[in-house]
This record gives C-alpha cells, structure tokens and sequence, in this order.
C-alpha cells in the first residue's frame, strides 16, 4: 500500500509548483496572485521553504546529516 505522503494530488502538484517558482526568484506578489489568495499571508506560507534551505545549509557547514523532514 502506498504512503499517503507519496500520492499526487492536485493540492500537492501546486503547492509544489509554486515553492519552486518562489525559489527561482519569483516575488511573492507574483505567487500571491498564481495561488489566487487574497490575503497576502495565506502565500507567506511558502517562504518556510527558505527556513528548510538554510537550516540544510547550515548543517552541511557543521559537518551535521541535514535533518530531513
């Protein structure tokens, strides 16, 4: 039986899309508008990804296994 975290969903494939046009550089406006949120917050959501990047790089620097979540 397959993991439920491993099953594509619509909800998945977005989410998905618009983290990795956040970490090419994309402006969160531009993604605020892409999702269709009104409320700038509900796009915030996305910038966590940055949080996951740089506590990644941090453990590569202390010679730590980066914690994978």
């Amino acid at each position: 039986m397959r993991s439920r975290s491993r099953r594509f969903t619509p909800h998945r494939g977005r989410h998905t899309h618009l983290t990795e046009l956040l970490r090419r550089g994309t402006n969160l406006r531009v993604i605020q508008f892409r999702a269709g949120h009104r409320d700038l917050r509900s796009s915030m959501v996305y910038l966590r990804v940055f949080d996951d990047d740089e506590r990644r790089a941090g453990a590569l620097l202390d010679d730590e296994p980066p914690d994978r979540r």
